[in-house]
C-alpha cells in the first residue's frame, strides 16, 4: 500500500487536486463491479463541503444538498453523498454510484425529473 494511505485524522490539503496528495482522511478499499478495488476516503460530514470545494474540478461548486444526475448510472443523487477515491495516482470526486458505473464529477449534470 502506498504511503499516501495512512489512517491519520482528517486534514485538508492545500495542493493541486490533480496530483497524488496525502490522504484527506482514513481510507478503505472500495470494490468495483468489474475493475478490482480502489482506495476510497472516509470524509467526516463536517469536512464534506470543505473537501468538495478543494477537489471539485468545476465552478461553481454545487452545494451538498443539491441534486445531480450521474450520466453513467442514469440516476439522480445528492451531492453530499459524493465519494473521493484515489485511483491511477490521482484523487477523484465521484458519484455514490462509482463502484457500479464509474461516474466521476465530469459525468455529473443537473438533476433530471425521474419517471
Amino acid at each position: 500500500m502506498p504511503k499516501a494511505f495512512s489512517t491519520t485524522t482528517c486534514s485538508t490539503p492545500s495542493v493541486c487536486p490533480f496530483v497524488a496528495i496525502r490522504p484527506l482522511c482514513r481510507s478503505h478499499k472500495l470494490k468495483l463491479e468489474e475493475r478490482g478495488t480502489v482506495e476510497a476516503y472516509v470524509i467526516p460530514d463536517d469536512k464534506k463541503a470543505e473537501v468538495l470545494k478543494i477537489l471539485y474540478p468545476f465552478t461553481p461548486v454545487p452545494d451538498l444538498d443539491d441534486a445531480m444526475f450521474d450520466l453513467h448510472e442514469e440516476k439522480n443523487f445528492r451531492v453530499g453523498d459524493y465519494l473521493v477515491i484515489y485511483e491511477d495516482g490521482f484523487n477523484w470526486v465521484v458519484s455514490p454510484y462509482y463502484a457500479s458505473s464509474g461516474g466521476s464529477a465530469m459525468d455529473w449534470m443537473p438533476a433530471r425529473e425521474q419517471a
